[in-house]
Formats: C-alpha cells, structure tokens, sequence
C-alpha cells in the first residue's frame, strides 16, 4: 500500500498497483493521479521526485539535506527512476542527532560514517525496488532509555525533552542544538530548566549566559 494525498489534503491508502492512476476522494469526491506522498524532511512541504530520483523543494535547507525526502510513518516507496537511491538506516540505540532525525530518509549517497563511531548504515533502492517503510520516529523515541537519549540529544537537552519544555525537532538542526540555544529560543526560564532536573551551577551557568544575549529593555 502507498499513501496519497488528495488537493483537499486528505491523506489516503492506495495499493501500488494504483500508481499513476486518478482515484476518488472520498472526502471531497475529487478525482487525482496516485502518487505516493512524499515531503521535505525540513519544511515538510509536497515534494516530487524526478526522473533522476531528485526532490524538488523550495526550502532553503535542501542544499544540506541533498535533495532528500521521506513519507508517512510506515509506508515504503517505489523506485520509478533512473538511478540508484539510497535510505539512512539509523540505529536508534546510539545515534548521533543529525542520523536520529534523518532517519529512513531517502537521498544520493549518504556520507557514512557521519562522525566518529556511527553505527547508521543505508539501504540501497535499485530502479523497481521498494524502500524500507519510512520511520516512525516519535514510536522510535518513545522505546529509548534516558541513557540513550542522553547520547542523541545530550544530557541537559534530554532533561528539557522529558520534562515536556521542548519536542526533539527542537533540538536538532544540522547538528544538535547547544542547549544555551535551547533555552534562548524556546525562552525557558531558570525555574523550568531546575525544575526538569538540569544541575544548578549548570543551570544558571546557562541562564546568564542566555541574559547577555537578550535584548535589554
């Protein structure tokens, strides 16, 4: 099975053999081509793949992440180009950030290993063949120890995420997020931050330092 999506915005199932064909949608009553859904990692805009198996996005990000796009937790993707594509394979057990977030992403070849003592690997999709079904990465998290949260996101940044102050896509960009950055976007205050179990010298160490960099009013 794929999943599409209608204009309407409705997102449905569709065998594959469906592919290219117009289906209804039984919400509006539209008729649309099947096409699997598939959009940015970053901006999580539509996106289409091309004869080359290259995303077309306007997000400025794209430059980084090569062209590279995902699906809906669980369903997979059909190769219909022309050239090789390949799928992160995160290992959720002691994955960097970055390779957490990229996770089941599918792109040109992935530069592997990432940093030192990655343990990702990436599954190669032939034209005709099937990816593996996109990640459920929230599901993933959820199975995680602290411990192993400690090793994706850091040790402060997982206190923040336990505590319900901020949500992993917070704490990773191109990297992970120095977690004075954390606090200074997502404005928590020293009582949050103490509150989610952050050691005090570390806390307030943080919280002056985050200070300086607000504008004084």
């Amino acid at each position: 099975m794929i999943t599409a999506k209608c204009p309407c915005g409705a997102k449905l199932k569709a065998p594959e053999h469906s592919f290219g064909k117009h289906g209804k949608c039984p919400r509006c009553g539209t008729s649309f081509p099947v096409a699997p859904w598939l959009f940015c990692p970053e901006c999580r805009a539509d996106v289409s793949v091309d004869a080359d198996g290259r995303a077309t996005c306007n997000c400025q990000m794209r430059r980084f992440r090569r062209g590279s796009f995902v699906g809906p937790a669980g369903s997979t993707w059909t190769n219909r180009t022309q050239r090789v594509r390949y799928q992160l394979c995160a290992r959720f057990h002691e994955d960097c950030g970055p390779c957490f977030r990229a996770s089941s992403h599918i792109g040109a070849w992935w530069g592997i290993p990432v940093v030192l003592g990655c343990n990702c690997t990436q599954h190669a999709i032939r034209p005709g063949e099937t990816s593996l079904p996109f990640t459920d990465v929230d599901a993933e998290l959820a199975k995680t120890t602290p411990e192993q949260r400690d090793l994706i996101f850091g040790r402060n940044n997982r206190l923040v995420l336990d505590a319900g102050l901020v949500s992993w896509t917070d704490l990773i960009g191109r990297s992970v997020v120095d977690f004075d950055n954390v606090v200074y976007k997502k404005r928590l205050s020293l009582e949050s931050i103490l509150a989610a179990g952050v050691r005090e010298e570390e806390a307030r160490s943080s919280w002056e330092r985050v200070s300086l960099r607000r504008p004084q009013r």
